[in-house]
Parts: structure tokens; C-alpha cells; sequence
């Protein structure tokens, strides 16, 4: 299979991940209004990477716009997914039981298309350019909604994840928390540029 091919491969099954969990939360929050729907869909950040994996993998499928088929997008969609299907699993997955069409989403979401695009990027990505700058720019995505979560958490009493839930640990201890997940970020993504440098050297060799 063409890294072309399960790239589109990819876009699509998250493409189908996306619409099942919005139909999901539709059917929970469509009382209260669509707006209300599309900012409670957006507020979790697996859904917001998952839009970054859609987007990086139509672009690369297609090759434009060309700044998302870039390699550093490329990266930046890995590092988000990747904790994504680490921090769901190590932490949020005991947390809950989802049955059904919830289930469903839920593991297309936290592990299929976490598997499929890191298959992908780790097979088939072009890692040559990317540089030991590049994970402080990439936090700054998820530093940036910790601190929207934060504040609108302050201002409706709902927080989105149980380690940021001011109501239930304090502020310290979700401030603490989103340190130490951001560090996770910032590690992995290093993590990633040096697996890229190993992966080039290893080919030339």
C-alpha cells in the first residue's frame, strides 16, 4: 500500500470517527441548541486533534494546502495523537464505560486512528527536516487550550477532563497537572524529532 493511499485511508476513517462522535453528542446536547453542541463537541482535546490528524491527512493525501502536508505538521498531528491514545489509556479510559455508539467513537477516536496515522507517520513521513526547535512551538497548541479550558471551567463550573476539574482537585493540583502533561508533550515531541534523525541516519547508512 502508497503512503498516498493510507494517508486518504486514514482522513477517511477519522473523517468517520469525527461524525459519529458529534451525532453523539448531538443526540446528548441538541436540546440546548447547536452552538451549544458544536462548543461542547470542540472542548475535549481528542476531538481537536483529530481534526488536526483530518486535516494534516486530506492535505497529504492531496498535496494542498501545502503548509498541512509539511512536515512539521506532519510531526505536530503524531505528537497530539500520540498523547492522546497515552493519556486516555494510562489514565481516562478506568474512569468510565461506554457502551454502544459511544463505544464505537470511542475507540475510533483514542486508539484506531491514533494507530493508523502513527503507523503511517512513522512508515511513511518525511522526517529530514524537522528540527530540535520544532516541539517548543508544537506545546503551544495544547498549553493554549489548558488555559481556555481553565478559564471557561471558571466560568461554567464544567471541565472537560477529571485532571483539570478545579471543582474536584483544586487549582493547584490542575495547574500541576497540566505542567506535567504539558512536559509529557514536549518530551514526546523531542522524542519524535530524534526518532526521525535515527530513522534518516539509519536509511543513508
Amino acid at each position: 500500500m502508497s503512503s498516498r493511499i493510507l494517508v486518504a485511508i486514514v482522513a477517511g476513517v477519522t473523517l468517520v470517527a469525527l461524525g459519529l462522535q458529534f451525532s453523539v453528542t448531538l443526540a446528548r446536547d441538541g436540546e440546548f441548541g447547536l452552538l451549544v453542541t458544536i462548543g461542547d463537541f470542540l472542548s475535549f482535546f481528542t476531538i481537536l486533534s483529530n481534526i488536526v490528524v483530518l486535516l494534516v491527512s486530506a492535505a497529504t493525501a492531496i498535496d494542498r494546502p501545502k503548509f498541512l502536508a509539511r512536515p512539521s505538521a506532519q510531526a505536530a498531528a503524531a505528537l497530539y495523537i500520540f498523547v492522546v491514545i497515552l493519556v486516555y489509556h494510562s489514565i481516562l479510559r478506568s474512569q468510565w464505560d461506554p457502551q454502544g455508539v459511544v463505544l464505537i467513537a470511542t475507540t475510533l477516536l483514542h486508539y484506531v486512528v491514533p494507530i493508523l496515522y502513527l503507523f503511517w507517520w512513522v512508515a511513511f513521513a518525511d522526517k529530514t527536516h524537522l528540527t530540535a526547535s520544532m516541539p517548543v512551538k508544537w506545546i503551544a497548541f495544547p498549553v493554549a487550550y489548558f488555559a481556555v479550558s481553565l478559564v471557561r471551567g471558571a466560568i461554567t463550573g464544567w471541565y472537560p477532563y477529571s485532571f483539570l476539574d478545579v471543582t474536584e482537585i483544586g487549582y493547584v493540583i490542575a495547574l500541576r497537572n497540566s505542567a506535567m502533561i504539558a512536559m509529557l508533550f514536549l518530551l514526546a515531541g523531542y522524542g519524535l524529532v530524534y526518532l526521525g534523525r535515527w530513522g534518516t541516519r539509519n536509511s543513508r547508512a
